[in-house]
């Protein structure tokens, strides 16, 4: 085994589990804001709406509140992705020219030697990884969930708890977030050391080539329930607080009279705007039909 392989998987290593890590950070950090933020607007969507006048400055400050808390949270986001692509780019422009020239270094009989790896043997591998990283991500939560409602019966006041009894000691979306953005740099890190595994033992060239049935849609289906994941965690942070925000508006509409009045005023100017405008643009089109001499 020469060495240039070794050190060429250990770029690659490098490459796929960083910037995932940087993300992942990014996420969880996202995610402990989440979580302030979720308790927050929770006590405000449980709050009494006056009915009267005196209700519209506390209704103005809560939506206000939810503006600024869905702006934090698409940009922190936004910066978390940011980082991630970042950290892919610097590191495939530190290690570009190393992986030439270790590339260069292959034996031709290596290279020769080679047997390329079938999609079934990748989604076996793939299944392997991701069962082994769904095991140790539950036994994880249900570790931290123990610790987390000891911590939080130890504590005097919940809110001065630990970060762990604060996100585990009770179910919080912002917990299992942290749990499963964790679960990719993990995932990478598993997947590489069987890639590693795979390249540095040598194993049946039966079972690199072997065929699945429709292996491909194997494939595409595991990579899509992956993302399906990488989604959930970047965007429910902010839907969570949209959704709060939106009940909160229903409550305000339904409870305040003047809210009540105001929207409906408005919505009946913005129709009859459309309308408005709908209606001369109707007329241009059959004045011109009938009277094109004059439009």
């Amino acid at each position: 085994m020469s060495e240039s392989v070794i050190y060429l998987w250990a770029m690659q290593f490098l490459f796929a589990v960083t910037p995932w890590l940087v993300l992942a950070m990014g996420i969880a950090a996202v995610a402990i804001v989440f979580h302030k933020f979720d308790a927050i607007a929770e006590k405000r969507q449980k709050e009494p709406i006056d009915s009267g006048i005196k209700g519209l400055p506390r209704i103005a400050l809560n939506q206000a509140v939810f503006n600024v808390m869905i702006f934090v949270l698409r940009n922190l986001t936004g910066i978390a992705i940011f980082l991630g692509a970042s950290t892919t780019y610097m590191i495939v422009y530190m290690i570009r020219n190393r992986v030439e020239l270790e590339t260069e270094k292959l034996p031709d009989e290596f290279l020769a030697s080679g047997v390329d790896w079938s999609t079934g043997f990748m989604v076996i591998c793939g299944l392997i990884g991701i069962t082994i990283t769904i095991t140790i991500a539950i036994e994880t939560y249900y570790a931290l969930r123990r610790r987390g409602k000891l911590l939080l019966q130890a504590s005097d006041k919940p809110e001065s708890a630990p970060l762990i009894a604060r996100l585990y000691g009770l179910k919080t979306r912002a917990g299992i977030i942290i749990i499963v953005v964790a679960c990719y740099p993990l995932l990478m890190l598993i997947m590489n050391l069987i890639w590693g595994f795979a390249l540095l033992m040598p194993l049946p060239a039966g079972l690199l080539t072997i065929e699945l049935p429709a292996g491909n849609i194997l494939l595409l289906v595991m990579f899509g329930v992956l993302w399906v994941g990488v989604v959930y965690t970047m965007a429910s942070p902010t839907i969570t607080i949209l959704l709060r925000q939106f009940l909160i508006s229903l409550r305000q509409y339904e409870e305040n009279r003047f809210v009540h009045v105001a929207s409906k005023s408005i919505v009946a100017l913005m129709l009859g705007l459309f309308g408005g405008l709908l209606t001369i643009a109707i007329l241009y089109y059959i004045g011109e039909a009938l009277f094109p001499t004059m439009f």
